[in-house]
């Protein structure tokens, strides 16, 4: 009977083991199961339901200056939106697009003054390979705090305020139908 407790005794207790070791152990390892077990998953594999991935992306207005606060990642030469997967134990997508915006610019908003626009399918790279996985992303606006110097953090490196007549070439692929619906409309 196969016990999974049986790879780290194969593996033995000293934890300095590799991660390569470890796979190599439990791919190794045979798990006797009866053929329905294996029908049973491999026919779950195959028949799942197309799913969503949630997201948010935030839209830090400057009313002061028609701008917006959008940011890049290092290596990255075009803007992107404020942003990240939502969570499932988070009380609402705006809670989440509020302690994005605290993560990546270390800007204080409250998730009451988070106003959600619209959402849209992104070319998430990650998910180009599974057609059954789609990442949509709920776009929210907000006030940008006057009172708050913003600071890059998490995974942006840079922040800038970008004007919304901005050229579409200057906006990252996966958020360019998201600016272009913010700033040319539908």
């Amino acid at each position: 009977e196969y016990v999974p407790s049986d790879i780290f005794s194969a593996i033995g207790e000293n934890l300095e083991v590799s991660a390569t070791k470890r796979r190599d152990t439990v791919g190794s390892s045979y798990i006797n199961v009866d053929a329905s077990f294996r029908r049973g998953m491999i026919k779950a594999a195959y028949n799942n339901y197309p799913r969503v991935i949630s997201t948010v992306d935030v839209v830090p207005c400057s009313t002061e200056s028609n701008n917006i606060l959008m940011g890049k990642k290092a290596g990255e030469t075009t803007w992107r939106f404020i942003g990240g997967f939502t969570d499932p134990s988070s009380p609402s997508n705006e809670f989440d697009a509020s302690k994005e915006l605290f993560e990546e610019a270390n800007l204080i908003v409250a998730p009451e003054d988070m106003l959600y626009l619209f959402s849209v399918n992104v070319d998430d790279w990650r998910y180009r390979k599974t057609p059954e996985v789609k990442v949509r992303t709920n776009v929210f606006g907000c006030k940008l705090p006057k009172n708050q110097p913003f600071k890059a953090g998490d995974d942006i490196a840079e922040l800038g305020l970008v004007p919304l007549d901005t050229d579409l070439d200057e906006i990252n692929p996966v958020h360019r139908e998201i600016f272009r619906r913010l700033c040319y409309g539908k």
